[in-house]
């Protein structure tokens, strides 16, 4: 019997802080509405560079992954993330982020290689469910976006 999954909409944006205007940060958005402002307002997304493009720890792998998807408001992941582990459906149509947890001195950018060692501290946060086709054309969307690509922040 299968069962009914919600699946909800992808968009990144890329929003700069008033006092580091040359370093936008990736803002995650479902179904309309900031992720993850409710539970920890002020926590940020990491640099486009760090978690977009062509092989963006956001795209799903096969056998899944956890991936840092947001940082403590400090901006250092090390203090702390909001890390689910990003996983296909066996049969290829959804992308979904489960068993959202939190890593304190594990991480310092999307991907801790050695994450699965570590048990993390579960987040009160709902799966997410994501219809593939969409969801990997806003990463490439996102990933091909320019304006994210300011002079400092590219290195220019």
């Amino acid at each position: 019997m299968s069962r009914s999954v919600r699946l909800s909409t992808l968009q990144l944006r890329f929003p700069v802080r008033s006092d580091r205007p040359d370093w936008p940060v990736v803002q995650i958005h479902v179904d309309g509405h900031e992720a993850f402002v409710d539970q920890l307002p002020e926590w940020q997304g990491f640099d486009p560079a760090a978690i977009l493009g062509d092989r963006s720890p956001l795209l799903p792998q096969d056998l899944g992954r956890r991936v840092a998807v947001y940082r403590c408001r400090c901006g250092i992941p090390g203090c702390g993330v909001i890390a689910p582990v990003i996983m296909p459906s066996p049969d290829g149509r959804r992308v979904s982020w489960v068993d959202f947890r939190d890593y304190v001195g594990v991480f310092d950018g999307p991907i801790a290689p050695d994450s699965d060692r570590f048990e993390g501290r579960p987040w009160p946060i709902p799966d997410l469910h994501f219809e593939r086709g969409q969801y990997v054309a806003e990463i490439r969307r996102a990933s091909a976006d320019p304006f994210f690509q300011t002079p400092r922040g590219a290195g220019l």
